[in-house]
């Protein structure tokens, strides 16, 4: 049966044509539609290979998941994600440079390791981060990229990327004191 319906008339000699962006968007609808569980199960063991630690949590895992799935457009896109929350792996890049220049960053950024040392928990929520950032930008008498900036430096590394507000919660108290530590001796 499949004989006599398959037709050669429709074949070319030129070779398929994919566009590699099309796929990759494809590709992320597609995760971006799968369930949170499904999702992590399938991004786990990119993350094992690499040894990259992450929280075992079922609650933890599935707030990452908000946070970092619509930057995923392949599964292996999670390693780079997850890498930066990895404290192994933190380093202040290079594109840092200017924002270390600034003559408020240093300021800002032992205002913002005061802030977190005098909070009580080992964890931040979305709030808590928020009042921590207006009590550094008052203690700092900074204001704008001048707060912000830095702040991102001393919790990611680099001046741009994730918003904190999203981001931190991700991430323990002690990690984020010994980033800013690590940040402010590069000063």
């Amino acid at each position: 049966e499949m004989i006599k319906t398959f037709s050669t008339d429709r074949l070319h000699v030129s070779g398929a044509v994919f566009d590699r962006v099309k796929l990759k968007w494809m590709n992320a609808q597609h995760l971006r539609a799968k369930p949170e569980n499904e999702l992590w199960s399938l991004i786990e063991p990119f993350l094992k290979k690499e040894q990259i630690d992450f929280d075992k949590s079922p609650q933890w895992q599935a707030q990452s998941l908000q946070v970092f799935k619509p930057y995923l457009e392949t599964l292996v896109d999670a390693i780079g994600l997850y890498r930066s929350i990895d404290d192994k792996y933190f380093q202040v890049l290079p594109e840092s440079k200017e924002v270390k220049e600034w003559e408020s960053s240093k300021l800002v950024i032992e205002k913002w390791k005061e802030c977190l040392s005098e909070l009580s928990g080992e964890t931040l929520t979305e709030d808590d981060f928020l009042k921590i950032q207006d009590e550094v930008k008052v203690r700092a008498k900074a204001k704008g990229k001048f707060l912000f900036m830095p702040m991102r430096v001393a919790v990611i590394g680099k001046p741009h990327g994730t918003e904190l507000k999203i981001l931190v919660p991700l991430m323990s108290k002690s990690s984020l004191i010994h980033r800013a530590e690590k940040t402010l001796s590069e000063f």
